[in-house]
């Protein structure tokens, strides 16, 4: 009872702090780092990346890394829907758990498995049905992540992807902001012009 009290505390304090770092900021680069930074905390890895959805909904780009190996998973930072793990997991829109990363074909950076590791976890972080991107977590260790922990992983994903879609419509609505003004003095200065020479 003890370890399962601990256990549920563990979760509880996850969630809250994924839920202060998620609603502290609109900026996507520390929303990303947050998440990543208090996931691989959580479940104890030395490795986390996130990949992004490009704008041609086609590939996905690696826009963060954190923790060991930095030069190992940067050997290949880009996927195509349905290549790799990567893009197997961003096609199924369903996370995918490789215990064996010398033993998977699929798997496209030897780099990472020359760097001594065994295992990587792969979520989709969705908003709502839409696929935002890929978070992954990596480990040496050869004991097979939990199924509580990936759960937990997954609700975080979930979570992560909904806060990139909002600072996303947070950075477009910046954008039109300073379109519009632009408009507004490119009008003024025109009507101005027109006035004077009248």
């Amino acid at each position: 009872r003890d370890l399962i009290l601990t256990r549920r505390s563990e979760d509880l304090a996850l969630l809250n702090d994924i839920a202060s770092v998620l609603t502290a900021s609109l900026e996507l680069d520390e929303i990303l780092n947050k998440t990543l930074a208090v996931v691989m905390n959580y479940i104890k890895v030395e490795a986390g990346e996130i990949f992004l959805l490009e704008e041609d909904k086609e590939s996905l780009r690696m826009v963060l890394h954190r923790g060991q190996a930095a030069e190992a998973f940067w050997t290949r930072n880009r996927f195509k829907m349905g290549e790799g793990m990567v893009g197997i997991v961003a096609k199924s829109g369903q996370r995918l758990v490789s215990t064996d990363l010398s033993q998977e074909s699929e798997y496209l950076r030897p780099a990472v498995v020359q760097a001594g590791f065994r295992q990587i976890a792969y979520l989709p972080m969705k908003s709502g049905e839409t696929l935002m991107g890929v978070m992954s977590v990596a480990t040496r260790n050869p004991e097979p992540l939990d199924e509580r922990g990936l759960q937990m992983l997954s609700a975080v994903a979930n979570w992560a992807g909904l806060a990139i879609e909002n600072a996303r419509l947070h950075q477009n609505v910046k954008h039109m902001a300073v379109l519009e003004e632009r408009d507004r003095i490119g009008m003024d200065l025109h009507d101005g012009i027109i006035q004077s020479v009248y």
